[in-house]
């Protein structure tokens, strides 16, 4: 067991273990010597804080406004162009989405990441429940019973394993803000291919079915008892929501160390674009996409200026 415990920290950046180099290792350092954190009241705080001192310093926003092309000239970016038609012109476009759509959006290429390449995606459910659940903590591991072949399923097989190691976050274990009524909130995630292609009722049916099994089998409470609402997010909703191909939340898998260590840059060749997120330098997860951030932050501040 505590071999497997140690194997989950790969999964942070949505790879394998069992592939990724011995130097993820640092991560569980990191979480043993420093702590894990939180944000009070919901990582959606981080979002609305960002909102707020950015409309403080005059900032436009276009909400549900999907990008379909992003126009140059003379070798520098200068406009982006909306899908209902407008066009927006820019000195400088910071990207957010998968690095790999970059040809698409320049025009250039296709541009999208191939299956083999991608990291893992995520069944994800919401969930509400009405009672409260002392037997979690605000992080809750149910391991498979084998892991080796959980993985082996995800990356060789290209399926949802038939035994998933499911991954509980109850932040109102730590913070009864989130329910100010009682109650829980619960993220309930499961790793799966990062797939094309849709995703049907019957195979999210099935995917929820098995998760509920490894749950069960590890001594904790039916999840379908007193869940007030879920909402499932398949590969295929992650995908489409935030652009990333077969819903691949990191980009490119960390298998070997030049996919682990070399992540798209965040200035382009391209005059005036940068990139910034999970598949740019230097990875996925909250923490190291705000510093994605700040790193082209500084780059723009630095090479656009003038």
């Amino acid at each position: 067991y505590l071999r497997q415990m140690f194997n989950r920290y790969p999964t942070y950046v949505g790879s394998s273990p069992y592939r990724s180099p011995a130097t993820l290792l640092v991560i569980p350092y990191l979480e043993q010597a420093f702590g894990g954190w939180f944000v009070k009241g919901g990582l959606y705080r981080i979002v609305e804080s960002l909102v707020q001192i950015a409309r403080t310093k005059g900032v436009e926003m276009l909400a549900d406004a999907p990008v379909e092309r992003i126009g140059q000239e003379n070798g520098r970016v200068k406009s982006v162009h909306i899908a209902d038609g407008r066009n927006v012109s820019a000195d400088v476009v910071v990207m957010n989405g998968d690095a790999s759509l970059l040809p698409k959006l320049l025009g250039t290429g296709i541009g999208e990441l191939e299956p083999k390449a991608r990291s893992m995606s995520g069944f994800l459910t919401l969930a509400a429940m009405r009672d409260d659940m002392p037997d979690l903590h605000h992080h809750t591991v149910c391991f498979s019973a084998d892991y080796e072949r959980e993985f082996k399923q995800i990356f060789d097989d290209n399926q949802f394993p038939d035994d998933p190691t499911v991954y509980i976050n109850a932040p109102s274990r730590s913070d009864r803000s989130v329910v100010p009524d009682g109650g829980e909130t619960l993220f309930i995630m499961a790793n799966t291919p990062a797939r094309s292609g849709p995703w049907d009722e019957a195979m999210t049916s099935t995917a929820w079915e098995r998760v509920l099994g490894r749950v069960a089998r590890s001594g904790l409470p039916d999840l379908r008892d007193g869940a007030v609402a879920l909402d499932h997010w398949t590969p295929q909703r992650i995908g489409n929501r935030y652009r990333m191909p077969g819903g691949a939340i990191y980009g490119k898998h960390s298998h070997g160390w030049k996919n682990a260590f070399l992540r798209p840059a965040n200035r382009q060749r391209k005059r005036g674009l940068y990139l910034v997120g999970g598949s740019s330098h230097p990875g996925g997860g909250t923490p190291t996409v705000l510093l994605s951030a700040k790193i082209t932050t500084n780059l723009i501040e630095k090479h656009e200026s003038a």
